[in-house]
């Protein structure tokens, strides 16, 4: 009954039913909380891996971010998690490109060290 566009309906007299609200496929982002230590880091880079891969298992793309002013990657294959934690990490001397982010996103997951 919400769906229902009630006065096009009327305007018409024919039922015209209102289009759902679909998010942007590509607008979802991970964002991953700063570390002070080895453990927290260890912590919350295996909760950023986690979340991230089972997006990926249901081919979910989306970005991940670390901080507010960190790096930020577009993660669309296990592939692109695996070099974008390589970055963190500091093994990968050159940087991933900057992707063409969206203003905003459907849904933003926070990755921190509280459950």
């Amino acid at each position: 009954m919400r769906s229902v566009h009630w006065k096009v309906s009327a305007k018409f007299d024919s039922l015209t039913i209102r289009e759902p609200l679909i998010p942007q496929a590509h607008s979802r982002l991970l964002h991953a909380a700063r570390w002070s230590g080895a453990r927290e880091r260890d912590l919350i880079l295996g909760r950023l891996r986690w979340v991230s891969g089972f997006l990926l298992e249901w081919e979910l793309p989306h970005f991940v971010k670390l901080g507010d002013g960190g790096p930020i990657a577009d993660i669309a294959k296990v592939e692109d998690l695996h070099d974008y934690l390589y970055l963190l990490l500091g093994g990968m001397p050159e940087a991933i490109p900057i992707p063409a982010v969206p203003v905003r996103f459907a849904w933003v997951y926070k990755v921190g060290v509280e459950g």
